[in-house]
This record gives C-alpha cells, structure tokens and sequence, in this order.
C-alpha cells in the first residue's frame, strides 16, 4: 500500500463523497467524485494491480458487477466462449444476456479450439472452476484464443494471486470475487477487474461503472485492503 499522507502504515478511510474547489471552481486535489477517485479505492486498486502484474485494476460492488461489466462493454450480438462449469449466477446470466454464447469444457483444449469462430470476441475461464475444481491450461487458451483476435479473460477467485497470475499465462484480464480468498474474512462483498493493459475495452469498462455506479464503498475497500493483508 502507498503511504498515508499522515505517515501511518495502514490505509485511512476517506468517506467524502465531494472534494474542495478553489475560486475558480477547480478542484483543489484534482479529484472531482468519489465514484471513481475515491482515495481509500485508487489505493486498493493499485495494490490489487500489483499483485496480479496487470497495468491497472477498477473495483466493483460485488463479483457478479465485475464479472457482467466486461461482458456487457462488448458489442451486442458478440459471440463469447464460456466453461460449462463455472459460477452458477454467471452462467445464469450469460444464458439471458445479449451475447451469442457457446459454452464447452474448459479443460479440454481440443473442446475449446472447436468452439472458437472467427467472430469470437472473447473467451471467459474459470480455473480453478467452481465447484469441480476444473483446470483450464491457460497457455494453450492463450495460443488459441489470440490466434483468433479474441481476448481471454479468468475467473482466478479460488487461486488467487497466491497460486496462480494469468496474466503471467497469457490471459488479457483476470477477474476476482474478492468477497472470497482475497478478502478472507466474510465481511465484505467486492469485486474486481484486472488487466494488462490499456485498450478501448477498458476505457468502456470505466465509463459503464462510472455512468452506472457499481462502484466499492471506501469502508469496503479499506476492509478488502485489510483482509489482503492475510
């Protein structure tokens, strides 16, 4: 964690929803809401960041926002790849999205390359899977998904940075239900987007949580950030 402006080792909790402006109106600190520049928030996000080796990560109120925001930053009528085993409200959800959604086992790689098309966008891998504890060989995805032009993105939740970092496998973005492992001490609902690398998708990512506010509280942060510690 970055250091606190008054010295301390732990982060502090900055509930103001509003910030300082001077006489001109300009902000004073260059922040503008809380939505998206929360401070007690932009620290977490930087440390989940580093954890997983990704460019930048954006928090959510839950697993479910972060996982549906990247699914629903994609063009309508996009054709995804998803585990046949995964998180069962994630399956529930991509079954009435807006997506063209082709599901297959994971973690047979032969499965996976017979479901790819050329207009696939994006590959969704749940590893270790929820609740038969799946294995997707990430690198192989990797190869196949990029051959295609689609991105790969995984659901690390059981993991955790821990044991596995797929952005280190090749994956483009890793997503947690940080209410889980990362947080550790069932008091806080969190999610989180991690990805490795600038790019439109994101830019659209932001906007959609900016725009809609599934935003995580700088409590639930702070209590995210505590509960990384162990």
């Amino acid at each position: 964690m970055t250091a606190t402006p008054f010295g301390g080792v732990v982060p502090v909790i900055a509930p103001s929803t509003t910030y300082q402006r001077g006489p001109n109106y300009q902000p004073v600190s260059g922040r503008v809401y809380t939505r998206d520049e929360n401070p007690t928030g932009v620290s977490t996000e930087r440390l989940l960041a580093k954890l997983e080796g990704g460019f930048a990560s954006m928090l959510f109120a839950s697993g479910m926002s972060a996982a549906t925001a990247l699914f629903r930053a994609l063009p309508p009528g996009s054709h995804v790849v998803a585990p046949k085993t995964m998180y069962f409200a994630l399956n529930g959800w991509l079954r009435r999205s807006h997506l063209d959604v082709t599901f297959c086992d994971m973690a047979d790689t032969g499965a996976l390359e017979a479901s790819l098309r050329a207009e696939t966008r994006l590959v969704w891998a749940e590893t270790p899977a929820n609740p038969t504890v799946d294995i997707t060989d990430l690198r192989a995805a990797a190869t196949l998904v990029h051959a295609r032009g689609a991105l790969l993105a995984v659901d690390s939740t059981i993991a955790t940075p821990v044991h596995t970092r797929p952005l280190e496998h090749g994956a483009d973005w890793v997503m947690h239900s940080a209410t889980k492992s990362l947080n550790g001490h069932c008091d806080v609902l969190a999610g989180v987007l991690v990805a490795r690398e600038p790019s439109d998708l994101w830019s659209r990512i932001a906007t959609l949580r900016h725009e809609e506010g599934p935003v995580l509280g700088p409590f639930e942060s702070w209590l995210l950030a505590r509960g990384l510690r162990t």
